[in-house]
């Protein structure tokens, strides 16, 4: 019984290998014939490939300019054609290496502005590490009652009046303070000075020269003497 169930199972495993093998050849003839499918395209296409070309070149050829060079060559020799041919080649030649020269250049640009934009980056993070680690204090501007007052004295042996005038910042810039006192004291002891003078011109030179002297002495020192118009800070 034995031997004779194992002489059936052979026989079915023989068959199953016979169908397997037929399926692997039936497999075999379907890849070859892919193959051949796949070379018959490739061969398509690159005949596609030369007729588009030789189609592109006719377009060239059919160009006006083209047909003016063609014909502006009809008449040279054979010599004469052999060396135009080289001087178009020379030239070819040429525009190939620069135009490899101008890749070359172009990829060392590219990595000099990678390389920029990396420390760019790079700084900008340390700005901003910088920003979070150590904010900056606003500074409170001092209010107009805490700035000091600036003091000009006028001193003038002309009239007997007391010509000191204390000035804030609120009333006068320091930058203009000096026009100021042009403006506002100079310009009226000048007036007054030429209406005493109008009967002798010759008195003006004999009167004592004016002499200003501006304290600041809270904030810079600051002294202006009247005829050399030295400054000293």
């Amino acid at each position: 019984m034995k031997v004779r169930r194992l002489q059936q199972d052979k026989v079915g495993l023989e068959t199953s290998m016979s169908n397997l093998h037929n399926e692997l050849e039936a497999n075999r003839v379907e890849m070859q014939r892919l193959r051949d499918s796949l070379e018959q395209a490739r061969t398509q296409r690159r005949y596609i490939k030369i007729i588009r070309k030789v189609a592109e070149l006719d377009d060239e050829l059919s160009e006006e300019p083209i047909q003016q060079y063609l014909q502006s060559i009809q008449h040279l020799s054979s010599k004469e054609l052999l060396i135009h041919v080289g001087a178009l080649r020379a030239r070819q030649l040429k525009a190939m290496h620069e135009t490899e020269a101008s890749a070359k250049r172009l990829g060392m640009q590219t990595r000099d502005n990678e390389i920029l934009k990396a420390r760019i980056e790079e700084l900008n993070q340390r700005l901003q590490g910088d920003d979070t680690s150590s904010p900056a204090t606003p500074t409170s501007a001092p209010s107009p009652a805490e700035q000091p007052e600036k003091k000009i004295i006028i001193l003038d042996d002309s009239d007997g009046e007391s010509d000191t005038v204390n000035l804030t910042d609120d009333n006068v810039d320091c930058r203009n303070i000096l026009d100021f006192f042009v403006e506002e004291h100079v310009a009226q002891s000048s007036n007054s000075r030429k209406r005493k003078n109008n009967s002798n011109e010759n008195d003006e030179d004999k009167r004592p020269n004016k002499i200003v002297a501006i304290d600041l002495s809270q904030d810079d020192d600051v002294s202006v003497a009247g005829p050399s118009s030295r400054y000293r800070a």
